[in-house]
């Protein structure tokens, strides 16, 4: 813009505005659906009239899109194909300079997933979704995994089934993934394009404060519960429980998820406060930086990044999702190198905090003093 000047007035007061434009967190709840293709690609939607565009009513993308987006708070709905990558012909090691080859190798189906959530696993989205059976445990379980080692973001494995007692013995592989959620409900098949118990779920969970406890999302649209009077504990602790799946069920009269617990065994509302808690001081420090012509490598400098870091665990510890006694391990200025300074790399700090676990089971003791009988 070419230099203009501001027109003086006669006022006593004279307001100076500066903007800031920071970086914003990415969020947490945005969705991605993985799904099979004939090549890698990603499709990122913000309407569902944008998905009608690729994806025909009552197809099972269409249908997932339009649960979601039945919350007019959802804001990102994303596709991610994964396709057949190019198989790869490598020399072999004869040892006589023949320069022979080993025959070509085409990639598995969790190959391929793999290869397409690695190029878009930072699209925007929070939740990666897939459907999980025990024809593609494979690929659920190199996903699940594939996750877990990003240490951000969670995976959601949806597996619907047609038996009232399902044999999830299959979801055993999982064991351990604390960023992995399972979900079933019976009476639909795996195939059934109406069988949208994740998006439904997410719908509402996505868009739900920082650390909900997934357990007492209720009242899913369009879903039906396990039968109020066939389903028991029994069958709960038979056939859900041993895998840590959760289902959705009448409890106490009003339909809920059965439990809130991740592959590990783990609160799964706590890999949420991790990652919000990720996204907020990569955000502070990335307008750090941004909003500063340089940083000196001085006790000041290094102050600043605590300083963010503090302001950060602070709003978690208010909002009363970590403990007040996290700890900041920071460093002294002057027991860094020239060299290490010169180098401009900043290592050594890092934050410890204990999440505030969510009560999800009670038990009471109720006494009552009666008179003596007559």
């Amino acid at each position: 813009m070419a230099d203009v000047e501001k027109i003086e007035t006669l006022s006593p007061i004279n307001i100076i505005t500066t903007y800031d434009r920071p970086v914003k967190a990415a969020g947490l709840a945005g969705v991605a659906y993985l799904v099979k293709g004939t090549k890698i690609a990603l499709q990122s939607y913000h309407f569902l009239a944008e998905v009608e565009k690729d994806y025909d009513l009552g197809t099972e993308i269409y249908n997932a899109a339009d649960n979601y987006f039945a919350n007019d708070e959802s804001p990102l709905f994303q596709v991610i194909t994964s396709g057949p990558e190019t198989a790869v012909t490598q020399p072999a090691s004869t040892g006589d300079g023949s320069g022979s080859s080993t025959p070509a190798v085409t990639p598995t189906d969790a190959d391929n997933m793999i290869a397409a959530l690695t190029k878009y696993y930072n699209a925007g989205a929070e939740y990666f979704v897939i459907k999980g059976s025990k024809d593609n445990i494979d690929v659920v379980k190199a996903v699940s995994n594939f996750v877990e080692a990003q240490d951000n973001k969670v995976l959601i494995v949806d597996v619907p089934t047609d038996n009232a007692e399902p044999d999830l013995s299959f979801l055993s592989v999982l064991k351990g993934n604390k960023a992995t959620l399972v979900l079933s409900l019976p009476k639909y098949g795996a195939t059934d394009a109406d069988y949208q118990l994740a998006s439904t779920f997410l719908a509402s969970y996505a868009n739900s404060s920082v650390g909900t406890d997934p357990e007492f999302i209720n009242q899913l649209g369009g879903v039906t519960p396990q039968d109020q009077y066939d389903f028991t504990k029994q069958a709960l602790d038979a056939f859900y429980t041993p895998y840590h799946a959760l289902t959705y069920a009448y409890r106490n009269g009003i339909p809920m998820f059965t439990s809130n617990k991740s592959q590990s065994g783990d609160q799964f509302s706590v890999m949420l406060i991790r990652d919000a808690i990720t996204n907020e001081i990569v955000a502070n420090i990335t307008n750090l930086f941004v909003q500063n012509d340089r940083i000196p490598y001085n006790q000041i400098g290094i102050d600043l990044f605590k300083g963010q870091i503090k302001l950060v665990l602070d709003k978690y510890k208010n909002l009363g999702l970590i403990e007040p006694g996290y700890d900041i391990n920071t460093i002294n200025s002057d027991d860094i190198s020239d060299n290490k300074k010169a180098s401009g790399k900043l290592t050594g700090m890092g934050w410890k905090y204990q999440p505030v676990f969510s009560i999800d089971d009670t038990k009471f003791a109720q006494s009552i003093t009666l008179p003596q009988p007559v």
